[in-house]
């Protein structure tokens, strides 16, 4: 049984429209959600702008589980199987269409928590993975720069979809799903910049800040300088960024379950 089914749907299709509309009036979307099944509806908001659109997930989970397949029932970790269009059709369905993004047009990184569903349909659909070990055996600089070379030649638009529980909890403790041994700071943030030079991303996302989980604001001061280092602030040595991102140049939406 999925757990708060109808109330995360209704959020999904307020989320859906809110997003298309900003897309629609030519400006990026930008999205600061709680948990991980906020995709479903800026998914669903964003892909019907584009032909090809490509996701990059930057998550410590797979979010790739169906009613079939979760061990808890919780939405949250069907967000990106949904938007493949597998799963309840109450979910693959919001936006009134289904087939948001295709398995060949997602790479994921920082992953090191999967079900064995998600482990199954990771293989069954060759999707691109960087696991946190492949980021710290490869390095980010790689890593990025082989995502961007891959969804560039192949989509005409890219969501990055940023769960704060991709990096390592120790750094970010404020997240409602932390896993150890993630991504650390820096290389988040170093993607982010990278990101920001390579020029594809046109959507975002920031999900999995809870400010009753943090300590000492670190999470929340952590989402801020990813965001900024996104919209091509500068970083000190610190990990900080300025000025603050244009509020003329984003629209944010929040969903709550």
């Amino acid at each position: 049984m999925l757990k708060n089914l109808q109330p995360i749907v209704a959020a999904s299709e307020k989320v859906a429209a809110k997003v298309s509309r900003t897309v629609a009036a030519g400006r990026f979307p930008l999205i600061l959600g709680g948990d991980h099944s906020i995709a479903i509806g800026t998914l669903a908001g964003i892909s019907r702008h584009y032909a090809n659109l490509g996701v990059i997930w930057y998550d410590a989970h797979g979010d790739l589980n169906t009613p079939e397949t979760t061990p808890s029932g919780n939405i949250h970790g069907m967000p990106l199987a949904a938007s493949m269009g597998l799963g309840h059709p109450a979910l693959t369905g919001i936006g009134g269409y289904v087939g948001k993004v295709k398995a060949e047009n997602i790479v994921m990184i920082g992953i090191r928590d999967l079900d064995p569903g998600e482990r199954l349909l990771i293989a069954e659909r060759k999707i691109r993975v960087y696991t946190a070990d492949d980021v710290s055996r490869l390095g980010i600089a790689r890593v990025i720069a082989e995502t961007v070379d891959y969804l560039s030649a192949r989509c005409d638009g890219v969501h990055l979809s940023f769960d704060l529980d991709g990096i390592d909890p120790l750094e970010v403790p404020g997240v409602g799903t932390p896993v150890a041994g993630g991504i650390s700071y820096s290389d988040s943030l170093a993607a982010l910049v990278l990101l920001h030079q390579s020029g594809i991303i046109t959507s975002a996302e920031f999900v999995e800040v809870n400010p009753l989980l943090d300590r000492d604001d670190r999470t929340v001061s952590a989402a801020l300088a990813l965001a900024g280092a996104l919209f091509g602030e500068e970083v000190d040595s610190e990990g900080t960024c300025w000025p603050a991102v244009a509020t003329s140049s984003v629209t944010a939406s929040a969903a709550k379950r």
